[in-house]
């Protein structure tokens, strides 16, 4: 991330008199900011003076009126090359309280503030100003008064400090408004309460990437005196407040602060007190540095397999099942598995040694015991809301089980949502949903669900660590034609998580190389192994030519549907590095391939299909769990059962 210093040698800026300001300006490093000798660039007093003699002495500004006042080739600012300047603006002595708002010449006047004063004072504050026509930027003022502005250093363009706006982006005041509606009128801080606003995706900024933001920060009367700090929500609130200001008196400060990852930034208050944001600029995250390494195919050994136990346990059984799978959030490795297919609950198991198959059957291997007998991990929620619904995957993160659902034959493409979570507690679920992800249809996100390591979504995601996907056969054009990836994070706005495309291939336009109708993808996991992160795909992989319709003799299914016999079972390994490069932008979401592709069919069980249900990976163990679907023919005579097989990644 950006580191924030204040250094002396890259910005030198005297809090003005009667300023609210307490300390210099703290600008990011590595932003391109070229620290200046403290010019003065407008005078409008009668024995005012500039730099270079001009804009000087021309009497008092009107209230209302703006002055347009030209900074390039100025004060040590380049007269090409700089994108935006900061200056500190004085407001001499007023006729009435008012305020001043500064922009970029040639533009139209915001509906912003960025020195509020107050009659027969000198009151000041720093502002970062795109420049605008002819090198220059605006000065309004909706009272009568002088004004000094000295130019404190600029920016190059083309460097991570990006201008927006200006924008209002809190104001709590009542009857107030924001440029885009959030956060207004939200009514005062509470005595030490704080405000999280929200700043990724608004004014046309990333919904990643921003790591900090340059805004001015208003008081309005508040009844006591009140300190208030900015700082990235999700940190510790630092002890140096952002601005102080007296009981009664309207303040304005500016700030650069810093972002949390999870796009917010947060304001405290030490008394009640209406606070106005408003921002001039964003400053973009330094590129992530490139993960080392990649997981190799060549460092899975098989350890051999492991079968479900016959019976009903709760409300299900495991005939038929399998389709799901997830790691357990207990000391000792357990694993959710899911159960009969129309059924859509789960249980929990135990992990028994596993052992490889002899004669390729599954008789001999080892049975897993029940942990958790089958629950509604929904808890009714999707039997409520979907006919016909299908579990799609499910994943432990911060203690909740987080679980994706979809409708099994919505040929007429019907948005559906289809994400929550619950409990792990299978008969106590106490779930929470339904949502969708962001605007994106069910059918590309309602099927297997997978966490990304913390520190990796820190850096790529804006901390969205949880990832689904979904690829069916119905209403093709509204699902992914290979594996699609949408990070997200359980933060609800409107019926909808905040959710961040990485990977989908839209259908007849940038399908996945080979991709055909019949393929299954059955599940997703993050594999972590010494520093090297990628993304293993499991799946069922149609070799024969696509057709619709009903079976054919020989053929492995005879429903109505999409056919491509013969089959392989497949394992797709995916670069965390090319997903972070399409988190960041560089690269189209279809433009991320898997750099290996290959069939495990050799250790599986014998199958006509081979459907692959689910896959986990525990990090702490090194091991890879891949549900087999009908693997087992010889535990219950009367339904074929799911077997597990075992990797060890290292």
């Amino acid at each position: 991330m950006v580191s924030f210093a204040l250094v002396a040698a890259e910005l030198t800026v005297r809090a003005p008199r009667h300023s609210a300001a307490a300390a210099a300006a703290v600008v990011p490093s590595g932003a391109g900011f070229v620290a200046l000798r403290s010019a003065r660039l407008l005078d409008t007093r009668p024995a005012g003076a500039t730099v270079d003699g001009r804009f000087r002495g021309g009497g008092r500004l009107h209230a209302g009126t703006v002055t347009s006042v030209v900074v390039a080739g100025r004060g040590g600012v380049p007269k090409t090359g700089a994108t935006a300047v900061l200056v500190t603006v004085r407001v001499v002595r007023p006729a009435a309280h008012g305020y001043v708002a500064v922009f970029a010449a040639g533009g139209r006047r915001p509906a912003t503030s960025n020195v509020h004063g107050a009659v027969g004072q000198v009151v000041a504050n720093q502002v970062l100003v795109a420049l605008g026509t002819g090198g220059a930027i605006n000065v309004f003022s909706s009272a009568t008064t002088d004004l000094v502005v000295d130019v404190e250093g600029w920016w190059p363009a083309g460097r991570g400090m990006k201008p927006v706006g200006p924008a209002r982006l809190v104001d709590t005041r009542p009857g107030q408004r924001t440029v885009d509606g959030r956060h207004a009128a939200g009514g005062m801080i509470a005595a030490n309460g704080t405000l999280d606003v929200n700043i990724a995706g608004r004014v046309g900024m990333p919904t990643v990437g921003v790591d900090a933001v340059a805004v001015t920060i208003a008081v309005v009367r508040p009844v006591s005196s009140t300190a208030i700090t900015a700082f990235a929500s999700g940190s510790q609130r630092p002890r140096a407040a952002t601005a102080t200001v007296a009981a009664g008196r309207t303040s304005s400060t500016f700030a650069i602060v810093k972002v949390g990852t999870n796009g917010r930034l947060r304001i405290h208050a030490s008394s009640p007190a209406h606070v106005i944001v408003d921002i001039s600029a964003w400053f973009a995250a330094p590129a992530p540095p490139v993960p080392s390494g990649r997981v190799d195919r060549s460092m899975l050994r098989y350890q051999g397999a492991f079968r479900m136990p016959v019976g009903t346990f709760g409300g299900s059984r495991f005939g038929y099942g399998g389709g799901q799978l997830a790691l357990g959030n207990r000391p000792e490795p357990t694993l959710f598995v899911g159960g009969y297919g129309l059924d859509e609950q789960i249980a929990e198991v135990t992990i028994p040694t596993p052992t490889k198959p002899t004669e390729r059957s599954a008789a001999g291997l080892a049975v897993a015991t029940i942990v958790q007998p089958f629950g509604d991990p929904t808890g009714g929620l999707a039997g409520r809301a979907i006919n016909d619904h299908r579990l799609g995957g499910m994943t432990m993160l911060d203690g909740s089980l987080h679980w994706s659902v979809w409708k099994f034959y919505n040929v007429e493409g019907t948005q559906l949502a289809g994400h929550g979570w619950s409990s792990p507690n299978l008969q106590r679920p106490a779930s929470v949903g339904l949502y969708t992800l962001g605007r994106l249809h069910n059918q590309m996100t309602g099927g297997y669900v997978f966490t990304a390591p913390k520190d990796w979504a820190d850096r790529h995601t804006g901390g969205r660590r949880l990832i689904a996907g979904n690829t069916v056969s119905t209403a093709t054009a509204l699902t992914s034609s290979g594996p699609s990836f949408i990070a997200y994070r359980p933060v609800a706005s409107g019926g909808a998580l905040d959710a961040l495309t990485l990977t989908y291939y839209p259908w007849e336009q940038h399908e996945l190389a080979g991709y055909q109708r019949p393929d299954r993808i059955g599940g997703a996991t993050w594999v972590r192994v010494r520093g090297m992160d990628s993304v293993l795909v499991v799946q069922r992989k149609s070799l024969g030519a696509t057709r619709y319709g009903v079976g054919r003799p020989g053929d492995c299914s005879q429903d109505q549907g999409w056919h491509g016999d013969p089959y392989e079972a497949q394992f797709m390994l995916y670069s965390a590095a090319d997903l972070a490069a399409a988190a960041a932008g560089t690269i189209k979401p279809w433009d991320v391939k898997p750099y290996q592709t290959w069939s495990p069919n050799a250790e599986l069980l014998p199958s006509c299909d081979f459907f692959l249900g689910g896959a986990a990976f525990d990090e702490r163990t090194g091991r890879l769990y891949v549900s087999q679907i009908d693997a087992d023919r010889v535990s219950n005579e009367y339904e074929s059962m799911p077997v597990v097989h075992v990797w060890q990644i290292s």
